[in-house]
């Protein structure tokens, strides 16, 4: 979240395809304040079937960035040791799919909603559906399933 002004003067940018907010990001560390919100904004269920060749390229991607960035960022040696690991990871997920193990793999990289966490999705779910948003399906509140917004947490 940042002022439309900030985001004006600091576009994606678009060779960094699947990366663009860590990107975006790695760039303007040096001369931009960034804070850290405690609470989850934002909250999503990733399928147990991934797709390889979509994280594959995330890797390559976010490699590409580290080597940009990340020495004035974290140093030389640090960078380094971030781009085995991000190599490491990639060929993990290409063994661990070709062996049936992708579901495992997904799993181990995402924490389940608590029972408090997941009733809190519910409310502010339940808020944002009853915003009333002009143009989106007449002027009233969008139905649960309607629209951008899934209930995931729900399920």
């Amino acid at each position: 979240m940042g002022r439309a002004e900030w985001f004006r003067r600091n576009r994606y940018d678009p060779v960094y395809v699947r990366a663009e907010d860590h990107e975006l990001w790695s760039r303007t560390a040096a001369t931009a304040t960034f804070g850290r919100l405690c609470d989850p904004w934002f909250f999503y269920r990733e399928a147990p079937a991934g797709n390889l060749q979509n994280y594959l390229s995330t890797e390559r991607t976010v490699r590409a960035i580290l080597r940009r960035y990340g020495p004035p960022l974290v140093g030389a040696r640090r960078s380094r040791l971030l781009v085995m690991r991000s190599r490491l990871k990639s060929m993990v997920y290409r063994i661990g799919t070709t062996l049936g193990l992708q579901d495992r793999l997904i799993a181990r990289r995402n924490r389940p909603l608590t029972a408090t966490e997941a009733q809190e999705a519910r409310r502010v779910l339940s808020l944002v559906r009853a915003i009333r948003v002009s143009g989106l399906g007449g002027d009233r509140a969008a139905s649960p399933g309607e629209g951008p917004i899934r209930d995931e947490a729900a399920a």
